[in-house]
């Protein structure tokens, strides 16, 4: 009895770590109930649910983060998750995707068509949650549990067009999904028999990982990487990616591309930590650093071939998952707080792009590039806004692609100054190859607008869709404040002590 006290006592003294996620867990049977009795007839009023639900979502994020006042936790749950500058930011990242993740919604090329449906924002918000627990995780399973919980949304958010292509990619998402969970459960099954323990900042866990012999451990260690790897779409864990963007609604593209991306990411850079201070003779630095490379790569030169400006930016995602791994792979407070600013800026570059070109999508359906052709006489704010977002993702000035892209490069050669290893100077040369190389297909399309004659009917705006040209503004403004004044988001950083944790006895 006394064992169960204890641990209801734990349960209810964790409560306050959770209140941001359980804020967005009780919005889902909420908006449930509502589809079914209140607003049958008015279902507009979700999006007006989902605006006020992560609004409170993010007034709990400032308090838990001291801003308001509120108290600051470390660890809850007898170590199932840790809270801490890193999960903070990047659980702020997701709120704000959110937020322009129901925006994009209304703008979807079909009107009405996902935002008055109360299922696609119900398992949207199981995505959102899965991915906040990711950030928090401090338990291999966990960090199983969360990453299950937004691939199984995910999946079924991928076949919302419910057509014979979403359907088909969908299928194939799924499949290349449940493949790498079980990689990953297995691993996980390995090392807990290796250490005992699933907690990977505790002592215990490091000091019985480095008794196991280098292969296992590796062959382990690779088994939980997979699956962290292909929520981050990185070779060869990408062929999912082309075809969910290309079949899969706009907005829940945007949201593909950040969310479930970064929140592998932060685990990702969690486990590279740990392993990168244990003494044996795996580089880690060099298999990573090789996959990073070959990532930017295959994801540029890729989209170079197309023509579906949706399978372009997939292809152009799986690139920026090996420029995000460049931070982290650097090993220093420099590429862990460029790896932030970088996410913020692919963040509204991203959506940015993605609200532009659902804007000037047909009543018949999605452009290709050369049907672009002469639309910057008739739209010529859009076709600036869209040239904006596409050099910010280029990496060029003034944008705050520029500057965070500098930042991941310059942190690679202070790591390759301070520890000279080789392949720290070739993800810096062959690093700025790929932005010369994404160059050529990121601004193919405002050269198609600008300086190639129409080919088809002068574009039609939908009136509809008018008022989220603010929002394209807002973006981009944004986006060039970055470049301007980018130590706001430094101290910002600072302030939370955005730093990986140390091990604990």
């Amino acid at each position: 009895m006394a064992g169960t006290a204890h641990i209801i006592r734990e349960i209810l003294n964790s409560t306050g770590a959770i209140i941001p996620e359980t804020v967005i867990a009780l919005m889902i049977p909420f908006i449930l109930l509502a589809d079914l009795f209140i607003f049958r007839k008015q279902k507009f009023f979700f999006t007006i649910i989902m605006l006020f639900g992560l609004a409170v979502t993010s007034w709990f994020l400032f308090v838990e983060a001291g801003w308001a006042g509120g108290e600051k936790y470390t660890g809850a749950f007898s170590g199932m998750i840790r809270i801490d500058g890193i999960a903070l930011v990047f659980k702020i990242l997701f709120v704000l995707s959110g937020f322009l993740f129901v925006f994009l919604s209304l703008v979807e090329s079909k009107p009405g068509k996902f935002h008055s449906e109360a299922e696609y924002f119900i398992i949207f918000l199981g995505i959102l949650l899965g991915a906040m627990l990711m950030v928090m995780s401090s338990s291999l399973m966990m960090v199983y549990i969360s990453i299950e919980l937004v691939s199984l949304s995910s999946y079924m958010l991928s076949v919302f067009n419910f057509d014979r292509k979403s359907v088909e990619s969908g299928l194939k998402y799924i499949l290349f999904g449940a493949v790498s969970s079980a990689f990953m459960l297995y691993g996980i099954s390995l090392l807990y028999g290796f250490t005992g323990t699933l907690n990977i900042f505790s002592g215990e866990f490091i000091d019985k990982i480095i008794a196991v012999p280098p292969f296992p451990a590796f062959m382990a260690l690779m088994m939980i990487f997979s699956g962290l790897l292909f929520k981050m779409a990185v070779v060869p864990f990408h062929i999912w990616t082309p075809d969910v963007y290309e079949g899969a609604p706009v907005s829940l593209i945007a949201f593909f591309s950040i969310v479930p991306k970064l929140a592998g990411l932060v685990i990702f850079g969690r486990l590279f930590y740990l392993l990168n201070s244990l003494p044996g003779n795996i580089e880690w630095v060099t298999v990573f650093g090789f996959l990073a490379i070959i990532t930017m790569f295959i994801g540029n030169l890729a989209a170079l071939r197309q023509n579906d400006p949706k399978r372009m930016m997939a292809y152009s995602s799986i690139a920026h998952s090996g420029y995000l791994m460049v931070g982290i792979i650097a090993m220093n407070i420099l590429g862990l707080q460029s790896v932030a600013i970088h996410a913020f800026v692919y963040l509204v570059m991203n959506f940015l792009v993605f609200l532009i070109i659902e804007i000037l999508t047909p009543p018949r359906g999605p452009a290709s590039i050369p049907e672009y052709s002469g639309w910057f006489r008739h739209v010529p704010v859009l076709a600036v806004l869209l040239l904006v977002g596409f050099i910010s993702l280029t990496g060029l000035p003034p944008t705050g692609g520029f500057t965070s892209k500098m930042m991941l490069f310059s942190s690679a050669w202070y790591s390759y100054a301070e520890g000279e290893n080789k392949i720290m100077l070739w993800l810096i040369i062959l690093g700025l190859l790929n932005t010369v190389i994404s160059l050529f297909y990121y601004l193919r399309i405002p050269y198609y607008m600008i300086f190639r004659e129409a080919t088809n009917a002068p574009i039609q705006v939908p009136p509809q869709r008018n008022g989220f040209i603010g929002l394209g503004i807002f973006l981009a403004a944004l986006i060039i404040i970055v470049f301007i004044k980018p130590d706001w988001l430094a101290d910002m950083l600072n302030s939370l002590n955005f730093t990986y944790p140390e091990i604990t006895e």
